[in-house]
């Protein structure tokens, strides 16, 4: 005979779990729990994931409109916070206005910027005309760095390289972090490998957002 806590095991097991078979990004700030409950026991804190993909079996919705996700990790099965990990987001665009769609075809950030990247650590760099230029957003659609930025590439090791215009309509190169602050810029040298790679990784993207991730919508 097993013994059983009623309220121990409500918390482990919760009323209305439902299956799932999506997948979430784990990063760096994430943290997991072994129940859907962040007064729980936390399987692993923040920094000890490298951003990666994993499956998402299960998922729970509380009280409160809190979303958990139940994943699988390299040891175990978690419990992680949606608002803790990365939903990956497409790009898409309809009447020349990009947003960005879930993996199932959901909108979940409307179609209202004249360009959008793909996201990249948590962040995708996104063009308004009326802003001046491009800045970055999460994955909820918020402003996290507004630049505006003359040219923004993707995020890598937590930092992004950006240009900005001069007073004397020049361009001034340098990286920004997701906290947002733009650092000096570095020798020129290790500037013109930075700008070579990004470029090239540029131009990569681009061709896949064409061919693989951006979706016409009718």
């Amino acid at each position: 005979m097993k013994w059983v806590n009623p309220p121990e095991a409500l918390r482990e097991r919760p009323l209305g779990i439902q299956p799932a078979n999506e997948q979430v990004q784990l990063l760096t700030t994430t943290t997991t729990y072994r129940t859907p409950d962040t007064k729980g026991v936390a399987g692993h804190l923040a920094g000890f994931f490298a951003p990666q993909y994993v499956d998402a079996f299960e998922k729970w919705t509380s009280p409160s409109g809190e979303q958990w996700y139940r994943v699988h990790t390299s040891e175990t099965q978690e419990w992680v916070r949606e608002q803790d990990v990365q939903i990956p987001l497409y790009p898409v665009v309809k009447d020349g206005k990009y947003g960005y769609i879930d993996q199932k075809g959901n909108v979940r950030i409307p179609l209202q910027y004249d360009a959008a990247m793909e996201f990249a650590e948590g962040l995708a760099a996104v063009r308004m005309t009326s802003g001046g230029g491009w800045s970055y957003i999460d994955s909820r659609g918020k402003e996290v760095i507004p630049g505006p930025f003359r040219e923004a590439g993707a995020f890598a090791d937590g930092r992004a390289l950006v240009s900005v215009t001069t007073a004397s309509n020049g361009t001034r190169q340098g990286y920004t972090e997701p906290a947002g602050p733009v650092y000096r810029h570095a020798g020129a040298a290790v500037r013109l490998a930075v700008c070579r790679r990004e470029g090239s990784r540029s131009r990569e993207g681009a061709k896949l957002l064409r061919r693989r991730c951006c979706i016409r919508l009718y």
